[in-house]
C-alpha cells in the first residue's frame, strides 16, 4: 500500500512500540516512531547484504520529494554507487558553491519555472565571495559581510531567501548539519527602501495611451504598456501569453492556471478598443506567443519590463513601474464609483471571505463596462480605434 500524507499525518497509526515501518514501495518505507516522528528509509541490497539509508524527517521533506530522492538513490546503485557513501561523500566539507549547485540541481530545475537568473546571481554575487568556503564553518559575520556587498537591496533580499531554502533543503536531506545562516534574519543582511505605492494620474495614463501613435517605439512594446494600462495584469501573465490564451471571437482572454500567481484560471473581458491592438501582436508574432523577443524567444520578467519602460519614458514617465498600473486601476475604478468586487475580479485577485466560496461570478459584462468607463475617463474625446494605428 502507498504511502499517504494522511497516513503518515495520523496519530493511530503512532506505534505502540519503538517504532513501525510502512513500505512505499521498491525499498522506500516511512519509519514512524513512538514520539510520533516520521522518517524516510531506503532499503536495498549492497555486495549481497540488506543496507539501509535515511532519506530525509517529514514533514520537512514532503512525501513527494522523498519519493524522487528515493529514484536518485536507485540510480546510483544502478551506476555503482552505494548511496551511503555517496552522501558521506557529499557531507565531507561542503562547500557553498557545491551544496548550491547541488541544490539547484536536484530541487530548483525540477521544481521552478524560469530559474536561470538564481544560478547567474549566485554566480555573480556571492561565489566570488564565499563560494569556495565550507558551509558550516560560515559564521554569522560573514554571512551578512557578503550580502551587504551585493549592491541592489532587493537583489540582496532575494538571493537571501534563495540561501535559507537552499541551506535548509541541505539540512533536511542531511547532507549539512546546520549553519549559523538560520539564525539571521532580513533586516541582519539589508535595509530595504519603504515601499512605494505608484499611482499614476489621468494625465500620466493620457500620455502613456499616446505612445501608441509613436511609430519610434517597437509596435510591441507599447502594445504591451496599453494592455497591462488596461487589464491590470501582473507582467508574468502577459509575457507568458499565448495567441491561444485570446478568443476574439468572443473577445475574453483566459489566463491558464500555470501562467496565474494564484494558481486559478483568470477570465477577463477583451474590450472592443483592444481587440485590434491583440490582433496586430498576433499578426507580428512568429510563433504561438504573442510577444517574444528576438528569434522567437520569450523574455524574462527584467526585459519584458525593460521594453516597458523605455515606451513609458517617451511619455516623459521617468518613475515608471509596470506593477503601478494595478494599483492605478483599483484607486481610479473606486474612485469612479466602480464596485470593489469589480477590480479585484480584473486584477486577479482571490475574492475574500464569504465571497470566495459562495461567489464564483466571472461578471465579464460588468469588467467589461469598467474598462470602457476607465478608457473613456483617459481619453476624454479621442478617436479609440487610433490605439490600432
Amino acid at each position: 500500500m502507498a504511502l499517504t500524507d494522511r497516513l503518515l499525518k495520523s496519530k493511530s497509526s503512532t506505534p505502540e512500540g519503538a517504532h513501525k515501518d510502512y513500505p512505499d514501495g521498491g525499498g522506500l518505507l516511512a519509519r514512524k516512531y513512538k514520539t510520533g516522528a516520521v522518517a524516510f528509509y531506503y532499503r536495498y541490497r549492497w555486495s549481497g547484504k540488506q543496507a539501509i539509508v535515511k532519506i530525509g524527517t517529514y514533514p520537512e521533506m514532503p512525501l513527494k520529494q522523498a519519493r524522487e530522492k528515493h529514484q536518485e538513490f536507485k540510480r546510483l546503485i544502478d551506476s555503482g554507487v552505494d548511496p551511503r557513501r555517496d552522501k558521506q561523500r557529499l557531507k565531507e566539507r561542503l562547500t557553498f558553491k557545491e551544496g548550491i549547485d547541488y541544490w539547484y540541481k536536484h530541487y530548483v530545475l525540477k521544481n521552478r519555472k524560469e530559474c536561470g537568473w538564481i544560478m547567474a546571481a549566485f554566480k555573480r554575487w556571492l561565489y566570488p565571495t564565499i563560494g569556495n568556503w565550507v558551509i558550516e564553518d560560515v559564521n554569522s559575520s560573514d554571512w551578512i559581510s557578503a550580502f551587504q556587498k551585493i549592491t541592489a537591496p532587493m537583489m540582496a533580499k532575494q538571493l537571501f531567501m534563495e540561501t535559507k531554502g537552499a541551506i535548509n533543503y541541505l539540512i533536511v536531506l542531511e547532507i549539512i548539519d546546520s549553519s549559523k545562516l538560520l539564525h539571521l534574519k532580513m533586516k541582519n543582511i539589508v535595509t530595504l527602501p519603504p515601499p512605494t505605492r505608484r499611482i499614476y494620474t489621468f494625465d500620466e495614463l493620457r500620455k502613456m495611451y499616446n505612445v501608441m501613435n509613436n511609430d519610434s517605439v517597437a509596435y510591441e512594446n507599447r502594445a504591451a504598456l496599453l494592455l497591462v494600462m488596461f487589464f491590470g495584469c501582473r507582467i508574468g501573465e502577459l509575457r507568458r501569453a499565448k495567441k491561444s490564451d485570446f478568443n476574439l471571437r468572443e473577445k475574453l482572454w483566459i489566463v491558464p492556471v500555470e501562467n496565474s500567481k494564484n494558481k486559478t484560471t483568470i477570465t477577463r473581458p477583451v474590450p472592443d478598443f483592444l481587440v485590434p491592438v491583440i490582433k496586430q501582436l498576433m499578426a507580428l508574432s512568429s510563433n504561438d506567443l504573442l510577444i517574444h523577443g528576438r528569434r522567437g524567444v520569450g523574455l524574462d520578467s527584467a526585459a519584458f519590463s525593460l521594453r516597458m519602460k523605455r515606451a513609458a519614458l517617451t511619455a516623459g514617465i521617468d518613475d515608471f513601474r509596470a506593477h503601478g498600473f494595478r494599483h492605478t486601476i483599483s484607486t481610479r475604478l473606486a474612485d469612479m464609483g466602480v464596485e470593489p468586487y469589480i477590480a479585484e475580479k480584473l486584477l486577479g485577485h482571490k475574492m475574500a471571505g464569504v465571497m470566495a466560496v459562495y461567489n464564483q461570478g466571472q461578471y465579464i459584462d460588468q469588467i467589461n463596462i469598467a474598462m470602457n468607463a476607465y478608457h473613456d475617463k483617459i481619453i476624454g474625446t479621442n478617436d479609440p480605434l487610433s490605439v490600432a494605428s
